[in-house]
């Protein structure tokens, strides 16, 4: 019974985001992640320094579906971003909407699928498959790590 209505809750969510968003909301999505709760430069300074002290960079990936294309190729698209940038120092937990509702809840995650950096702070969310490499790289500041080790 908790479970159905859970799958209402979820229903009733992406039905009022389609309607806010029109019928462009899901291509809109696809072609260009959006970054939230932008920070000004020093949050983005402060990203750089924690993140070079060596402590492992904490994601979590909000995906519809374990097996779906769209979170394989998400999936695909974060760890070549890891690989490149941050070499083996980070840490991923997948949550599958489906099976754990209220951790998404907690994240106020809005749309699928949704990257959220919990670690170094400031948390900083990214929305779609994680395709535009530019930006995905600004939004979680990868690009300042880069820059610190001198690439």
């Amino acid at each position: 019974m908790r479970r159905e209505r859970q799958v209402g809750k979820i229903k009733a969510d992406l039905a009022f985001i389609l309607l806010r968003g029109g019928d462009r909301a899901d291509s809109w999505a696809d072609s260009q992640p959006a970054l939230m709760n932008q920070g000004d430069r020093s949050e983005a300074s402060q990203s750089a320094s924690s993140a070079a002290s060596g402590a492992p960079w904490q994601f979590r990936l909000y995906v519809n579906g374990r097996t779906a294309l769209k979170t394989v190729l998400t999936l695909q698209n974060l760890k070549d971003l890891c690989d490149e940038h941050l070499e083996g120092r980070y840490e991923l937990e997948v949550i599958d909407l489906l099976e754990d509702f209220d951790r998404a809840r907690e994240d106020r995650i809005l749309a699928l699928p949704t990257l959220v950096r919990r670690s170094p702070p400031p948390i900083r969310k990214v929305i779609g498959d994680l395709s535009n490499r530019d930006q995905v790289v600004a939004a979680l500041g990868l690009g300042l790590l880069g820059d610190r080790r001198g690439d």
